[in-house]
């Protein structure tokens, strides 16, 4: 039997036969009587599906050497919750 760490090892849904897995967190305001303009275009989720257009069109932005890749730090951390079903903070 596998471990749950064990799990997270390598792409989502690179697994043969199974269809890859893409998650897309978006975060957005939300929305009342008063919300601009700016905050119901949802500009998120805007740039979230242009961002799977281009995924789609295979296009891919090569990384920076050097850099710290702190989105994927985020993404992996967002994956790793989303898999566990839920995270929550306690105080030690």
């Amino acid at each position: 039997m596998r471990k749950p760490e064990d799990l997270r090892k390598g792409r989502s849904g690179r697994r043969e036969g199974q269809p890859a897995i893409l998650r897309q967190y978006d975060v957005e305001a939300k929305l009342t009587p008063e919300s601009s303009f700016v905050d119901r275009l949802r500009l998120g989720l805007i740039r979230s599906i242009a961002m799977i257009d281009l995924l789609l069109e295979g296009w891919c932005e090569p990384p920076k050497p050097q850099a710290l890749h702190l989105s994927t730090l985020v993404h992996q951390i967002l994956s790793v919750i989303a898999q566990r079903g839920g995270a929550s903070a306690r105080v030690v």
